[in-house]
């Protein structure tokens, strides 16, 4: 079971508008994410947990492109124009949000930081018929 709520999420993003229906499903994923990445620690407190699924689920709504849920970063009054603070850089991961970087602060393990790291290889084996 999840240790936030889509009430909880939302309380940390300015101006959000996402509905309870639209957070619950990164809610899920991000716990589901999290409990895989904190298997084996004991070390954490259940608030400290909170904490890191909470900036977490924020991270996952803002780098997704959920445009209620990111922050201004700078708006125009003369034709109108809004900016949004989204990050453009590539291969940050979780530190591509300021709502990311909070949930890697949170961690004094290291564990998320380490598993964002963590790469996929592929190799190819040989084929035996020849």
């Amino acid at each position: 079971m999840a240790h936030v709520t889509a009430e909880d999420v939302i309380a940390i993003i300015p101006s959000c508008s996402l509905t309870a229906d639209q957070v619950d499903p990164f809610i899920n994923s991000a716990h589901q994410f999290l409990d895989n990445v904190y298997a084996t620690d004991t070390t954490l407190s259940y608030e400290t947990r909170y904490e890191i699924e909470r900036w977490f689920v924020a991270h996952l709504l803002v780098s997704t492109g959920y445009q209620e849920s990111r922050a201004v970063k700078r708006e125009k009054l003369g034709d109108a124009e809004v900016e949004y603070s989204v990050s453009d850089i590539k291969g940050q991961g979780v530190s591509s949000t300021t709502y990311g970087k909070m949930a890697l602060m949170c961690d004094t393990t290291g564990l998320l930081a380490k598993a964002e790291k963590m790469k996929a290889s592929i190799y190819a084996i040989r084929s035996f018929d020849e």
